[in-house]
């Protein structure tokens, strides 16, 4: 076999030039201009920013049950109410294997093909140990690692986050490390009340106190510490004044600090999803928390949902409070019914809000908000397992104008119900924060996508040498179209190659093309042998996935592969 090894125009690529391989029997001295090879940066970058919205629908039927068989024909999707053309669908099955890459050549070095399951799923268990005591932790950690020992698939990553930051774990399928990293979470709030405190000021009456300056929230406090410190032993004007004023600033330092945790979760939340938004497969980010007050923080909940849409994140959530009704006589204020009544009614109000913000992300983002329910099992189960069936709507933002505005989205089912659909509420159609060609989102989302499609033939293997690990591609060139130009035939293959390791992480990639100006005769050979696009990367042992992502300039089609390798 003859080798041409390409001239590159990026002289300081190196080992990372691509090298076309010839089928036997070409002439070896063949013009440089019929095939030139370019190679430059990977196009796919960490961030995301793309004018294709997807919308990702599980539907259930009365019994909670997926529903399975439905056709892109079933779906209706309205955008602020006019009616969206659909133009991509795709079903997700939940349980579906890993794929997995072609055999290798035979005697090509120490990698080789592994047919154990790479990761597909990513989920991050993100635990609002701000706004969780002790016994709600304890809860829900524990139906985490019952899912985590018992349901985990091969093919599922975990990473655990803390709001404190004190623990957690980036994504792994090490249930060792998960269990040691879950079993030290534990509550880290500074604005519980405790049992001791006199008076018991929890976030929200706070923030009635010093926000709104609510008169019936100032004096319950002005009350509990009247109990405290003056009945029986100074009841003067004076001590009920001070316990008014002491109160006030009370709820003025526990409001600063709830506004505070609440930014910092917010803060990493977003951060979290950034991060997934990396990981080359379905990604979900599980927010345990009992909820907190984001009543001056209503654009970053916008921006959170925003970032989860663009980035394809499912936020799901639950609601570690469980069950919680408050109507149980305060010890401080049992002979003030009045007061009690008012206090009740105001932790019920709180509670409530402070809930509102797990519903409006999971809603935004199409995911699920498990509330209401102390079997946190059940809770894990529904948030972090995949859905049996999902479908994939998308559709293209071509007529929309990027001004920022929300749009509202409905989904709608032709068939008899009663059914249950979840989906994304909206998007924002927000103008890229850089420009970018938008064919550059796109080959983004295939590159850190687990889907394969053959809009023409192609296969990947790999081996390893002194140079390090070659990645071969092979492409049947029959059904793509070359531009006739006098007396030569014209067509560019673009190769963008993503290596991701055993975890899902991202290592390496690049983009290179093949220019073709190719005389009929010379054409015609091609045609019949097909290509073999060789690329090179320097990697430690150990496993790795291969995404490879082909595309033809004169036909527009695309082609992707996963291959798994491994490196000794």
């Amino acid at each position: 076999m003859h080798q041409w090894h390409l001239r590159n125009r990026n002289s300081r690529i190196g080992l990372a030039a691509l090298i076309l391989v010839l089928a036997p029997g070409l002439r070896a001295q063949a013009p440089e201009a019929e095939v030139r090879a370019r190679e430059s940066a990977p196009p796919f970058q960490i961030t995301v920013e793309t004018n294709l919205v997807t919308v990702r629908v599980v539907v259930r039927d009365r019994q909670g049950r997926p529903v399975g068989g439905l056709t892109k024909d079933d779906f209706r999707l309205f955008d602020d109410g006019k009616p969206r053309p659909i133009s991509g669908f795709a079903v997700e099955v939940g349980a579906a294997p890993a794929p997995t890459g072609g055999a290798p050549p035979a005697g090509t070095g120490s990698a080789h093909a592994i047919a154990a399951p790479f990761p597909e799923r990513f989920v991050t268990l993100f635990f609002d140990d701000l706004h969780l005591e002790d016994g709600a932790v304890k809860q829900v950690r524990n139906a985490a690692w019952r899912y985590i020992s018992t349901a985990l698939r091969p093919q599922d990553r975990v990473g655990i986050v803390t709001s404190s930051g004190q623990t957690g774990t980036d994504f792994t399928a090490d249930r060792n490390r998960l269990h040691d990293v879950l079993f030290k979470i534990a509550g880290h709030s500074r604005t519980l009340p405790t049992s001791h405190e006199c008076p018991k000021i929890g976030e929200y009456q706070a923030y009635l106190m010093d926000q709104l300056l609510r008169s019936d929230a100032i004096e319950i406090a002005a009350a509990e510490g009247w109990e405290c410190r003056c009945k029986g032993l100074n009841e003067t004007a004076e001590c009920a004044d001070g316990e008014r004023r002491m109160a006030i600033a009370q709820a003025a330092q526990i409001w600063d600090l709830a506004d505070t945790q609440s930014l910092h979760a917010l803060d990493l939340a977003d951060a979290v999803v950034q991060r997934m938004s990396a990981m080359p497969g379905q990604r979900i980010l599980v927010l345990v928390s009992a909820g907190f007050l984001t009543t001056t923080r209503g654009t970053m909940i916008d921006a959170l949902i925003d970032h989860a849409l663009r980035q394809n994140v499912v936020v799901n959530a639950i609601d570690a409070a469980g069950l919680y009704t408050r109507d149980a006589q305060d010890s401080i204020l049992v002979y003030r019914h009045d007061l009690q009544n008012t206090k009740n009614q105001i932790e019920n109000e709180g509670v409530s809000l402070q809930r509102d913000v797990l519903a409006a992300v999971a809603a935004g983002t199409g995911g699920t908000f498990f509330q209401n329910d102390n079997d946190f099992d059940a809770g894990i189960r529904e948030t972090a397992q995949a859905p049996e069936i999902a479908y994939i709507l998308s559709f293209a933002l071509s007529d929309v104008k990027l001004n920022g505005r929300f749009h509202s989205l409905k989904v709608r089912l032709d068939k008899g119900g009663p059914f249950d659909i979840q989906a994304r509420r909206g998007y924002f159609a927000s103008a890229p924060a850089e420009a970018k060609a938008p064919a550059k989102s796109a080959i983004e989302s295939l590159v850190f996508s687990q889907e394969q499609q053959q809009d023409f033939p192609a296969t990947v293997t790999a081996r390893t040498g002194a140079s390090g690990l070659l990645i071969v591609i092979h492409v049947d060139i029959q059904p793509l179209r070359f531009r006739k130009e006098g007396d030569r035939n014209l067509d560019t293959l673009t190769f963008d190659t993503a290596v991701f390791d055993s975890d899902g992480k991202y290592v390496a990639g690049k983009e290179s093309s093949l220019d073709f100006r190719l005389p009929g005769e010379k054409l015609q050979q091609l045609r019949q042998s097909g290509i073999n696009a060789e690329t090179r990367f320097r990697v430690p042992a150990g496993a790795y996935r291969i995404r490879e992502v082909v595309r033809d300039t004169e036909t527009g089609k695309t082609t992707t592969v996963n291959a798994n390798v491994q490196v000794e």
